[in-house]
């Protein structure tokens, strides 16, 4: 199924063509953006998202990614790049059926992350790889996504951008988030054998750690497909639609925090434009 959809999209890219020029001017404005969540018991979740598309010379700013293109050359351009990434654990978030799960677990937090974005135009479509390091303390790992995207359409009247990427994440970064050490599973046996409420008095160390085994991360590449939509309504108003899956490999889907093997994400807002 998988390498049906990943020929289909490739079909399409090969097909599709850029039948206008863009409108060069910058654009601000602002959504909300949908996760479905991938840890147990976690339930989707929408917060606001900032649609912006921006530049100033060399600098630039792409929804919450700013950067610098200090290089270009015919159709290659290198830049610096940092953004706070969408990543993170809120042990509140989880449901009562799952809290067990999470007993003696900290919140993993978002990241602050440095990186570099290559941009190669070709005829195919847009090529780029996008690097990000934590310089936070976060998670310590990096993340990074090789992606091919074929922009098409009029941008009077409406226009799409369908990508497919593969995401690929370092030990360190998947150990952060879905990672369980043995220091985690002695405090989370303390903590639901002793606990005021529903105490578990009988429940020994080996029984726990076979409820909840010990996980460390491993690297994993991630296979994605997405889209964005742009549908002017006037000469300043645009309407941004954006859709994207992504697959959860074994070497996350494997710790016992994580209940889902898919990752869907939906943004839909409006930009104005000066």
């Amino acid at each position: 199924m998988k390498r049906s959809l990943f020929h289909a999209l490739l079909f399409c890219l090969g097909f599709l063509s850029l039948s206008a020029n863009a409108d060069e001017r910058n654009a601000y404005g602002l959504g909300v953006t949908y996760e479905s969540g991938i840890y147990q018991g976690q339930d989707g979740y929408t917060e606001p998202y900032p649609f912006i598309d921006a530049d100033f010379g060399d600098f630039f700013i792409k929804d919450k990614v700013v950067g610098w293109t200090g290089f270009r050359h015919n159709n290659i351009s290198i830049a610096l790049i940092a953004s706070y990434n969408d990543y993170f654990l809120d042990t509140e978030d989880i449901n009562d059926a799952s809290k067990d799960i999470f007993v003696g677990i900290e919140n993993r937090d978002r990241a602050f992350e440095i990186g570099f974005l290559y941009t190669y135009y070709s005829q195919v479509g847009d090529l780029t790889w996008e690097y990000y390091k934590d310089v936070s303390d976060k998670h310590g790992g990096m993340h990074n996504i090789v992606r091919l995207a074929r922009p098409t359409g009029n941008p009077n009247l409406i226009t799409f951008t369908p990508s497919i990427y593969v995401h690929y994440f370092s030990s360190a970064f998947n150990d952060y988030y879905y990672g369980i050490s043995a220091s985690e599973n002695v405090n989370g046996f303390e903590e639901l054998k002793n606990r005021a409420v529903d105490p578990r008095p009988d429940l020994t160390q080996r029984q726990f750690d076979e409820f909840r085994p010990e996980f460390e991360g491993e690297n994993s590449g991630h296979l994605g497909f997405d889209i964005v939509i742009k549908k002017p309504y006037s000469q300043n108003i645009v309407g941004v639609f954006y859709a994207a899956w992504e697959e959860v490999l074994a070497e996350t889907e494997n710790s016992s925090l994580v209940e889902d093997s898919e990752r869907l994400r939906f943004r839909l807002g409006l930009e104005y434009k000066f």
